[in-house]
């Protein structure tokens, strides 16, 4: 039986290596842990453990892609590991691992690397089979290995202000609402009187067609961001946040920003982003269209309305809605 959270505070280490949406959507654990008392490693790229450390705070990152790690996938890799690495790990006594299941090879060499720490192991896929958030699920998987766990967010930004920040990319190009309505959107909130901002990444920069960042500049106030720091930058958690289910909608809605998600193919009843005030648009079911731009303008000036009382209870927190 697994220790329990609330009892045991205890130097603790939170393995993952998926997407920037997957990682951020692990931070109301990280936060929890935290709240618990636990001294929270995090094992994950540099980039994204920096993200965790700035974001949720008191984390520490460590590296997954140094070659120690890489190891562990081949067997015997734990005797190899590095004494500087075996030093940092020592008084580890609870592993949190979304890398491999209970009786993969990467599992074996962590167990054999800390042997006294417990090793928990949580699949980071959902259970389509289950009516379930992809964090509900997390929680379901540790408990069942006895492990209770609460999740927080972070408290909500309540200085909201008249800018509005919209990222109209998405790591898969099928889950981003049309650029022409992105277009209109800007046009009509900007008319509004709203200072709009578009932030873009890398993704976007390689992959638009010809014209297209033309287009949106045109639009409004456009800014390239080079990776998670440049974003933490460029889109603060006092403006109104719109983006389509991407990494960057998650990051905002667990900075406490003011979040309209929109969504289209995706189902939000398991990727919506978590918060203290998301606001999800989304069709009846996933695939039957996307909202229209008056609707998402409506949820935003809603948003705007609604900043100013966070914490009310016709406000805050909305999750998945039909549209």
């Amino acid at each position: 039986m697994a220790r329990n959270l609330y009892s045991s505070p205890m130097k603790t280490l939170v393995a993952h290596q998926a997407a920037l949406g997957d990682w951020v959507l692990t931070f109301p654990l990280l936060r929890g842990l935290r709240h618990a008392g636990h001294d929270v490693l995090a094992l994950t790229t540099r980039a994204k453990g920096d993200l965790a450390r700035q974001v949720v705070g008191d984390v520490m990152p460590i590296d997954i892609e140094r070659r120690d790690f890489t190891l562990l996938y081949g067997p015997g890799g734990h005797r190899e590991v590095a004494v500087d690495l075996r030093d940092k790990l020592r008084d580890v006594h609870l592993v949190i691992s979304f890398m491999s299941p209970p009786d993969g090879v990467w599992t074996g060499n962590l167990r054999a690397l800390l042997p006294d720490a417990n090793v928990l192991c949580a699949d980071p896929k959902p259970d389509l089979t289950r009516d379930e958030h992809l964090t509900e699920g997390y929680g379901r998987k540790l408990r069942e290995q006895g492990f209770d766990v609460q999740f927080a967010d972070p408290p909500p930004c309540t200085s909201a202000g008249n800018r509005v920040v919209f990222h109209p990319g998405s790591g898969g190009p099928h889950k981003c609402w049309p650029i022409e309505q992105w277009l209109e959107l800007a046009e009509r909130l900007t008319k509004a009187g709203r200072d709009v901002r578009a932030v873009v990444g890398e993704v976007e920069v390689d992959s638009w067609p010809i014209g297209r960042m033309e287009k949106l500049r045109a639009a409004c106030d456009v800014r390239v961001c080079d990776g998670p720091n440049d974003l933490l930058r460029e889109a603060p958690p006092d403006a109104i946040y719109i983006g389509n289910d991407a990494g960057p909608t998650h990051l905002a809605a667990q900075r406490g920003a003011v979040t309209v998600a929109v969504f289209g193919p995706t189902d939000p009843r398991i990727w919506s982003p978590r918060g203290p005030a998301v606001t999800v648009l989304a069709p009846p079911s996933p695939g039957a269209g996307w909202p229209s731009v008056e609707q998402v303008f409506q949820a935003v000036d809603a948003a705007c309305v609604g900043a100013q009382r966070l914490g009310s209870d016709d406000f805050g927190g909305k999750q998945p809605n039909g549209v």
